[in-house]
């Protein structure tokens, strides 16, 4: 009376997800073929980028402050592979929307608008 393995039973390490096969299947991509999303984390982006640039005027401080805290609303709109391709983006162009930084900015943006009210007085 012998043991036979079925299909359900893991026998051997070729039985286990290779490392592309996890990947594929965490971007949602079987073997990697799948078309990609219409999603452009790279064009909103640059939309949240020309945006901050609109509102800011020529102050660094008001821009980073505008344009971190609207990538951030962006990320927690976004879900499942959208999401970390928009994380990617953004590490790619070194930008961190962490709490920290983001209060950091927040707190530039408050003394520059503390200096201008006080040089427009």
């Amino acid at each position: 009376m012998g043991l036979e393995p079925n299909a359900a039973q893991i026998t051997s390490v070729e039985n286990f997800l290779s490392h592309h096969d996890l990947f594929a299947f965490w971007n949602g991509r079987p073997n990697g073929d799948a078309p990609a999303s219409d999603y452009d984390p790279a064009a909103v982006i640059d939309a949240n980028q020309k945006e901050a640039s609109r509102c800011c005027g020529c102050y660094f401080e008001l821009y980073e402050a505008i344009l971190l805290r609207g990538l951030r609303n962006e990320l927690d709109k976004l879900e499942g592979a959208d999401k970390l391709a928009f994380q990617q983006a953004l590490w790619v162009r070194r930008i961190k929307i962490d709490d920290e930084t983001i209060a950091e900015a927040e707190q530039a943006e408050c003394e520059c608008m503390d200096e201008v009210r006080r040089d427009q007085e």
